[in-house]
């Protein structure tokens, strides 16, 4: 069993968080929890867990502190972080430290968690069996991917190995101008789905393939698959002389293999390129600026080459800034109750200066949940609801995608306030009085005593108005907010079904069922296994 040890300073959080995971079913144990880091290196000296899961901001001794002290003698534990999204520069600094994952507090759902503890039990296994076997295989066909593995990202070879190992495996390499490309498929979760392989295993050996036989054509690099949907490229050119060149050649090679893989598997593929370095010791420093650059796609856009010196992030963040602005002033003016809350948000966001496109979808769908009015859905044909626009977002290759999306959202508000406009009193009241009282207990006769007309008036009316009877209308308005929390917290169905004006989980449930199709628990699992294919890993851009 792996030790897991927890840090964190909050005790509900630390004691929530070790009763909510089922360890054995990853093969762990949490053999301590404690609540700051010096009690945590104390532990660490004297049980040497396997795991380590910590908060970064704690009393006495870091989070931040705890890692540095680890990791000057220690790189096999692993270590994921437990922290908020508005501590992410602190979490973009302990990344350079080796550390493993990271899960945010206030977003984690269990599938989430789930997820990260399997890939940190992989990455430990993994990391074990390459210390016990050098990496030493038999597999000719995986020596090479494994070789190059070893020596970027585990400390299994020298540079001076890896010279001997690249010579004597006689890979397309030399220390000369070396640039490292990483491509990184567009779309995956459409790319799977079209291959039929919930694993990624037939996509990841057929593109490999396809990959190889053209650099084996070009005669030029080698090219290994860092995860099922991102492969790495070591090229050298000892034999081009100029930058422009080697810049030409690159983009060459580029289309060359971005027109074969959307003609023969309709993929389409963004690359991130580093700058030149001249020795092997320097792959390490290209593949995270290559990762960088790819990343970039997020705000450049996607099917292009992106080099690294070409494009400075105080640039394009400037740009994506003001981008924000002009979203935050349309978002104002058509909903301006949370206007303030919404600037405050985006501020303290820009002020951590984040980099990870997976953090600002986030942003997206948190400004896009403060402003969820499930008054939307009774004109789903023709309108974005805010939870369908949250959704979209979830979706979205680039922040140019995700801030049209609102856009079209804040069109489809504005109609519908200039209908709404055209209800009568009677209506418009009845309207804020469910909205109001959605939870508790709703009938048409105390709302027409309320208004002062009769229960058959204000039914017919309501009817002829919104086109659904005042109990469809109720029920509608429940089921949007029940879907909103299904999705945005942890909580129980039965504690859904209570805060939503449900008499009983087994009514919820069913009722819930008849409206979406799947049953609450379904809709929740449903929505986040589509999460997990379009992303199937997080991604953090270093600095």
């Amino acid at each position: 069993m792996l030790k897991v040890l927890i840090v964190e300073d909050e005790m509900f959080v630390r004691i929530g968080f070790k009763n909510s995971v089922n360890w054995e079913k990853f093969g762990m144990m949490v053999c301590a929890d404690v609540s700051n880091g010096q009690e945590a290196w104390e532990i660490y000296l004297k049980m040497k867990p396997d795991i380590i899961i910590t908060d970064l901001n704690m009393p006495v001794m870091s989070g931040m502190e705890l890692i540095e002290q680890i990791r000057q003698i220690d790189n096999k534990t692993r270590i994921v972080i437990l922290s908020c999204l508005e501590e992410f520069s602190l979490v973009q600094k302990a990344m350079r430290y080796g550390v493993s994952n990271y899960i945010l507090k206030l977003t984690m759902e269990p599938e989430e968690i789930d997820e990260v503890l399997v890939k940190v039990s992989e990455e430990y296994k993994s990391h074990m069996r390459l210390q016990e076997t050098k990496g030493v295989i038999h597999n000719p066909d995986t020596l090479k991917e494994n070789i190059i593995n070893n020596f970027l990202f585990y400390p299994l070879y020298s540079e001076q190995e890896f010279t001997n190992l690249v010579l004597k495996q006689k890979l397309r390499l030399s220390p000369e101008n070396l640039i490292v490309s990483v491509m990184e498929i567009n779309n995956f979760g459409l790319t799977r789905s079209k291959f039929k392989d919930s694993k990624g295993e037939l996509i990841r050996y057929t593109i490999l393939n396809v990959l190889n036989e053209m650099l084996i054509e070009w005669n030029r690099g080698e090219v290994f698959a860092e995860k099922e949907d991102r492969y790495v490229f070591l090229f050298s050119f000892i034999d081009v002389n100029s930058q422009k060149e080697i810049r030409e050649t690159l983009l060459a090679l580029m289309d060359h293999i971005r027109r074969v893989l959307n003609r023969y598997f309709n993929v389409s593929v963004t690359f991130g390129i580093s700058r030149k370095g001249n020795r092997y010791g320097d792959l390490k420093a290209l593949l995270s600026e290559a990762a960088e650059a790819v990343s970039w796609k997020f705000f450049l856009g996607t099917e292009r080459s992106l080099f690294k010196e070409e494009y400075r992030w105080d640039n394009f963040h400037l740009q994506s800034q003001e981008k924000m602005e002009k979203l935050l002033t349309r978002w104002g003016n058509v909903l301006p109750d949370k206007h303030a809350e919404r600037k405050a948000i985006v501020q303290s966001f820009f002020d951590s200066d984040v980099k990870d496109p997976k953090l600002w979808i986030q942003l997206f769908v948190r400004l896009l949940l403060i402003d969820y009015n499930p008054l939307l859905s009774i004109e789903a044909k023709a309108l974005d609801t805010v939870s369908l626009a949250a959704e979209q977002v979830s979706q979205c290759e680039t922040l140019e995608d995700c801030i049209q999306t609102v856009y079209r959202l804040l069109a489809s508000i504005e109609q519908w306030n200039q209908t709404s406009r055209q209800l009568s009193k009677e209506v418009g009241k009845a309207i804020k009085y469910i909205l109001a009282h959605y939870r508790e207990s709703c009938s048409i006769s105390e709302l027409a005593d309320t208004l002062q007309v009769s229960p058959n008036y204000l039914s017919s009316l309501f009817r002829k108005e919104t086109a659904l009877t005042f109990t469809d209308y109720l029920t509608q308005v429940r089921i949007d907010k029940a879907k909103e929390l299904l999705l945005s917290t942890q909580l129980k169905s039965y504690e859904i079904a209570e805060l939503t004006g449900f008499s009983d989980d087994s009514y919820f449930s069913r009722t819930f069922k008849n409206k979406t199709g799947v049953r609450p628990n379904e809709f929740r699992k449903m929505k986040v296994h589509e999460e997990r294919g379009r992303d199937n890993a997080p991604f953090v851009a270093k600095d």
